[in-house]
């Protein structure tokens, strides 16, 4: 048994020795340029337009940089690039306007890096009444200068998102691996975004509804946001968050990193928590006006652990597992 064992073991590593010799040898002839042993065709670029009011613009790609603005016209255009192995599928004739990749790579061009790069701009009249859903498994997301009273949701596995200068109902976004910025952004309902190693970037944004800012790793900045109830959260990385307005409730949670205020204006409840990192800042208000509570394992808190509200009916919990609490009021 051990010896068959043993003849097993010994023909799979000559196999995987002999298969990484191969591929050691592959890349050498092509100067380990990876890209010169794709088949494909180098893109050939085409242009689609509509004059349809679209109910529903959904783009599903691989591998592609979207890019999505302003029309110059009250059409909607895409600039789109096809080669022998991606073919785009159209499906314009109801009210949903849908977009969809049909690739055929062999099995050695399934990595993006064996294939050439690849763009697709959308360009929508400058207020357009549609929900917009984009998603992509590798590549970055811009979006600029769009007015819509719908839903906008945005996802990429591998690249960044970019959101400026948007005008919606809602917002979406949902990232593995890179950033996610908003800026100068206004929504009548909610903003929702979520990360799994990457940051979140929120300045100058509205959102009455709520806002979600969630990423597994990575940094949260946030300068300028007016939404009720705000929920920050992230597992290995700092959280900055200046500026909070029109807020009710705000809860701000980390395991690996500091948390930094400025600005905070609730009016009902701040709930603060991180594991291993300190709490500073300042929220508006007098002290008078919290409820609070407060506890460090192992750091200085200039809070006490417990005082009760006289002149207002607000909340502040902080707890820290490791690290200081330097939290100021500021009338």
């Amino acid at each position: 048994m051990k010896k068959a064992l043993a003849i097993l073991l010994i023909t799979a590593s000559t196999a995987l020795g002999a298969g990484l010799i191969v591929m050691a040898v592959t890349a050498a002839s092509v100067g380990f340029d990876l890209t010169r042993l794709s088949n494909s065709t180098p893109y050939v670029y085409a242009d689609y337009e509509s004059p349809k009011a679209f109910t529903t613009i959904a783009i599903e790609d691989t591998s592609v940089a979207v890019t999505i603005g302003t029309s110059p016209d009250e059409k909607v255009h895409i600039n789109y690039g096809e080669n022998n192995h991606e073919k785009y599928v159209f499906d314009d004739g109801g009210a949903c306007l849908s977009l969809t990749i049909d690739s055929t790579y062999p099995w050695f061009n399934f990595l993006s890096w064996a294939r050439p790069q690849k763009t697709l701009t959308l360009s929508l009249p400058a207020s357009y009444e549609a929900i917009l859903d984009v998603s992509v498994a590798d590549g970055s997301i811009t979006l600029t200068d769009l007015s819509t009273t719908d839903v906008v949701s945005l996802e990429t596995k591998n690249g960044a998102i970019s959101v400026n200068n948007l005008v919606a109902k809602s917002l979406t976004l949902s990232d593995l691996n890179g950033s996610e910025s908003i800026q100068n952004t206004t929504l009548s309902g909610k903003l929702e975004c979520t990360n799994a190693n990457g940051s979140i970037t929120a300045k100058t944004v509205v959102a009455p509804a709520s806002t979600k800012l969630h990423t597994a790793s990575g940094s949260i900045d946030v300068d300028g946001l007016s939404s009720s109830s705000i929920d920050i959260e992230t597992m290995n990385g700092h959280e900055s968050v200046k500026n909070v307005a029109l807020a009710t409730d705000l809860a701000i949670s980390n395991s690996n990193g500091w948390i930094s205020l400025s600005g905070i204006d609730v009016s009902n409840a701040i709930t603060l928590t991180t594991s291993n990192g300190s709490i500073s800042g300042n929220v508006k208000g007098p002290m008078s006006d919290y409820t609070i509570s407060s506890h460090t394992g192992n750091g200085s808190n200039n809070l006490p652990s417990f005082l009760a509200a006289t002149t207002g009916s607000k909340s502040l919990q902080a707890q820290v597992g490791n690290g200081s609490i330097n939290l100021t009021f500021v009338v």
